[in-house]
């Protein structure tokens, strides 16, 4: 069985030429992911998810007493609402901004600590 860090992704190393008829059968089994990541659903004022809003992540740092946003990533909701954001640094600043039919509809701020095992 390989060994695999917790913290990275595997890579895995496939020996051989692909050529014309060959075929490759794998079984890959991932190690345990316990990675923190985002999912959240957007709603309107009644309730109903909103489809393709922009949602955005931001990493917030303080350096010097000033404030940073620095942008990590960006997605849009799916047709139930929902988003994901992942894997995520652990002890870091993050806000989400979303923005529906080009107006800022919500900002939000937290922090994802270190996992305790």
């Amino acid at each position: 069985m390989m060994e695999f860090d917790k913290n990275v992704c595997p890579v895995l190393d496939v020996d051989g030429i692909i050529a014309s008829g060959k075929q490759f059968d794998l079984e890959i089994r991932l190690p345990e992911d316990n990675r923190n990541v985002i999912y959240g659903i957007v709603k309107d004022c009644y309730g109903d998810p909103v489809c393709d809003a922009v949602v955005k992540l931001v990493e917030i740092v303080c350096e010097c007493g000033k404030e940073e946003r620095r942008p990590v990533s960006h997605t849009f909701t799916d047709k139930e609402g929902e988003f994901v954001f992942g894997p995520l640094c652990n002890n870091k600043f993050y806000a989400i901004e979303i923005w529906v039919d080009k107006t800022t509809h919500s900002s939000l701020k937290f922090i994802y600590p270190h996992k305790i095992p």
